[in-house]
């Protein structure tokens, strides 16, 4: 009949001996007796227990899907590379992803989906606890506007390959943080050269894409959304941007 081996691996939700809240980005499952009850779920379709109860993913996988599918961030090539490092040889590692910097972070259920895909998250916001007792990387800030080292203890030497910015169903939530040059500065600043500033929210785009222009971001991408919101990456300039200048 054969034997198989399976490695389980945390995902950053194991913090101690405390019991951790549940996390926004759980998936629901479900339980039954034997295959024959399984099969019969399966082929009635009866197997979304549970979805719209605490745990179904955070909104937004289509935006990450659609960063990721355009290279605007590249990822790892092993699940939560941080902990895959400690897996004891159970896991190929390979190389790590990009450094992201995720501005907004909330409770963390879409800064765990960025490190599932193998990349040095460093989530910030306003208040961070939930984060924390998830047991992944957080910093406050004292929050919007952005201003000159609003982000220094999360940047830290290394700085930043990318920002993700994910707007929920907050109007004027984007204009409030980002929309002074101030802010944009910041953005900068924290950004390596070639980095990108990843964003999806309820915005008007001639205001955005100027300030960001106005300081020297480049527009890759700009997508209209539904109801009002605009998917946009913005580049800052790298060393080959500099050297085709001369």
């Amino acid at each position: 009949a054969g034997t198989a081996t399976c490695h389980i691996q945390g995902g950053g939700n194991e913090v101690g001996a405390a019991a951790a809240a549940l996390p926004v980005g759980a998936i629901p499952t479900f339980a039954v007796p034997s295959l024959v009850d399984l099969r019969q779920r399966l082929e009635t379709g009866d197997v979304s227990d549970g979805a719209e109860n605490a745990g179904l993913p955070p909104k937004g996988l289509d935006f990450l899907d659609a960063i990721f599918d355009d290279c605007a961030i590249l990822t790892g090539s092993c699940s939560f590379y941080r902990l895959a490092t400690f897996g004891g040889g159970l896991v190929a590692v390979g190389e790590p992803g990009e450094r992201v910097l995720h501005l907004c972070c909330g409770d963390g259920g879409m800064t765990k989906l960025l490190a599932s895909q193998g990349l040095s998250v460093v989530g910030v916001d306003t208040e961070v606890s939930s984060m924390l007792q998830r047991g992944l990387s957080a910093k406050t800030f004292l929050g919007p506007p952005l201003s000159s080292m609003s982000l220094a203890p999360s940047a830290g030497t290394q700085g930043f390959d990318a920002i993700v910015y994910y707007g929920k169903e907050t109007p004027g939530q984007i204009e409030d943080l980002l929309l002074t040059d101030a802010a944009m500065d910041e953005c900068w600043r924290v950004l390596k050269l070639g980095g990108r500033l990843c964003l999806e929210a309820e915005v008007l785009a001639a205001p955005l894409i100027d300030a960001m222009e106005r300081r020297g971001f480049i527009i890759t991408c700009q997508t209209p959304m539904d109801g009002g919101r605009l998917r946009l990456v913005a580049r800052k300039p790298g060393m080959s941007d500099f050297k085709s200048m001369k």
